[in-house]
């Protein structure tokens, strides 16, 4: 189905938070109104939801969301407070098993790269200077 890319990113944050009501997140847009219609695919909203959890988990405070397109795509950022990514998962690019928290298995990454990967997409992990740590995703060109 056909959906804004601000009103697609809305809803997932909706889902999100109602699942966890004591987390918070901002969301800032960048683009030109009307937004694009993409496909929203559940592949992709599912590695939303992960990327949501795994910043929550990292940071007390709220998460960061940034989500711009452009011609050329779409890109997503997740920022967190938290105290990063380890040095094991930037290394591997989040391409093997190694939990970022405690509770976790560290299979949440591989499974999120591999349906942004599927998507045409890429995904970006890194530990910003101003602290925390920032998963960056970029699609090819929405409708």
């Amino acid at each position: 189905m056909l959906q804004p890319v601000d009103q697609w990113i809305d809803s997932i944050r909706q889902h999100w938070h109602a699942s966890r009501p004591q987390a918070e997140s901002r969301l800032t847009l960048h683009g030109t109104q009307p937004a694009p219609r993409m496909v929203a695919d559940p592949r992709l909203e599912q590695a939303l939801l992960n990327l949501f959890n795994n910043a929550a988990n990292a940071c007390q405070r709220a998460i960061d969301l940034s989500i711009a397109w452009s011609a050329s795509g779409l890109t997503i950022e997740i920022h967190d407070c938290g105290p990063g990514f380890p040095p094991e998962v930037l290394a591997r690019g989040g391409l093997s098993s190694f939990p970022t928290h405690q509770q976790g298995s560290g299979i949440g990454l591989i499974l999120t790269r591999s349906a942004i990967e599927q998507l045409g997409g890429k995904l970006t992990l890194s530990n910003p200077s101003q602290g925390g740590a920032l998963a960056r995703i970029e699609l090819p060109q929405v409708t």
